[in-house]
């Protein structure tokens, strides 16, 4: 989903994180060309939006659709009501 929102937070990442962290992508040259579902094991709250980004890179760009626990829309500065993350509640996994 391309929204404003989504538009200028993707490129406020693109110059943020390679300057303030040591960003590297591996692997993509493993994902199909195809529908695919990515699975990262993510271990900071940064990891989704490189992976974003990473996916963005690829030829042709992709585009992300994120699954988010329900306890993340309730986290006001996390956006989470405005990037369209799909929500899930864990109880009912």
């Amino acid at each position: 989903m391309n929204t404003p929102v989504v538009a200028l937070l993707e490129a406020l990442l693109r110059r943020a994180l390679p300057a303030l962290f040591d960003y590297q992508v591996h692997g993509l040259e493993h994902v199909p060309r195809g529908p695919a579902i990515i699975a990262s094991n993510h271990l900071g709250v940064l990891d989704p939006p490189a992976t974003l980004l990473a996916l963005r890179d690829l030829t042709p760009p992709r585009h992300a659709h994120f699954l988010a626990k329900t306890s993340l829309y309730e986290v006001r500065f996390a956006g989470i009501p405005w990037l369209a993350y799909l929500q899930i509640g864990r109880a009912h996994v």
